[in-house]
């Protein structure tokens, strides 16, 4: 398998994410009149971006996609897994002091709980500074289309981590997953000046057992800058 097929393969499992951010590009598009400029915070190995690129469903709304992640080896890895796809670009880059251009972007995508991850001791401080800077980042009528994990989820999966303190749970090499509860999250992003596009949409983990599946692994939220 080589890497294109192995980002391919990853996607499959995002399908719940994937529909859900067409759906919302499609409307931004129609709303705007014009392609998007689209950035995915925390992009990781890049497969979200190169989707993004390449799915003839989400090319002709794009102008062009860019990722961004803390780690520098994973933005060098995500460079030759997309290397040659068009109108894809990663920088090294921390959300919470980014050295983007301010309303650079009409679309900002933040997947995965990044937004819980930001910090092992202040999450909720962090979570709004991101937030913060994401408005700052966005052009006037910006979307954020974000991913975070579900509270009575994760307290199914307390027996994975190292240790728990309150919303926080700790693994044995010291990362941390925090999670906001949906009406932390609303006041939240009332805080940073975004308004919630309806509600949540809940998001499965196909690699969970059935039982787990109810529980609904994540949430999607989709929010306009006011």
């Amino acid at each position: 398998m080589n890497k294109r097929e192995e980002l391919r393969e990853f996607l499959k499992n995002r399908k719940p994410e994937c529909d859900f951010i067409l759906k919302h590009l499609r409307e931004q598009y129609k709303h705007l009149g014009r392609p998007l400029q689209v950035l995915e915070v925390g992009s990781n190995c890049g497969a979200m971006v190169s989707w993004l690129a390449t799915d003839r469903d989400t090319t002709p709304l794009l102008f062009q996609t860019t990722g961004i992640d803390s780690n520098p080896g994973i933005i060098q890895y995500a460079k030759v897994l997309c290397n040659g796809i068009e109108n894809t670009r990663f920088f090294q880059n921390d959300i919470l002091q980014p050295t983007l251009f301010p309303e650079s972007f009409d679309v900002i995508i933040c997947l995965s709980n990044t937004l819980g991850e930001l910090s092992k001791t202040n999450p909720r401080d962090n979570a709004l500074l991101a937030l913060a800077q994401m408005h700052i980042l966005l052009r006037k009528d910006g979307l954020i289309l974000l991913e975070v994990s579900n509270e009575k989820y994760m307290d199914q999966h307390e027996h994975l981590y190292h240790r728990r303190e309150k919303n926080t749970f700790f693994a044995a090499d010291s990362n941390a997953s925090h999670w906001f509860s949906k009406r932390e999250l609303l006041a939240m992003l009332g805080h940073a000046h975004f308004d919630p596009l309806g509600p949540s949409v809940p998001c499965p983990s196909p690699a969970d057992s059935e039982e787990l599946r109810k529980l609904d692994a994540n949430w999607l939220i989709a929010a306009r800058k006011a």
